[in-house]
């Protein structure tokens, strides 16, 4: 179940069933969004993530590591956890799954 709903079951580069996010970049499928990133390798990754109240976010980079954010500030950019990850461990080269 979660490669589906990371959108990593083959199936091309995102769930038949998503909801599309307005600005055309992103989706929810099965409790996950999804949002386009493109960091200094110049590939593109779809980055999946839990949303919270608040601004609270859990988010599974491609890299392999896990963000977290626990708040009640408001802040829902995602860019900056996504940033740290990709500088402590830079994501590959190479698309990943489902990408």
């Amino acid at each position: 179940m979660s490669r589906q709903a990371y959108g990593l079951t083959g199936q091309g580069s995102r769930p038949k069933i998503a909801l599309l996010l307005r600005n055309g970049g992103g989706f929810y499928h099965l409790s996950f969004w999804a949002e386009p990133y493109r960091p200094a390798n110049g590939m593109e990754y779809m980055i999946p993530y839990m949303s919270g109240f608040g601004g609270n976010r859990v988010v599974f980079n491609p890299n392999g590591s896990i963000s977290f954010r626990f708040t009640d500030a408001g802040s829902y950019d995602l860019n900056p956890l996504v940033k740290v990850a990709d500088g402590i461990q830079p994501f590959s080269a190479e698309k990943p799954p489902g990408n």
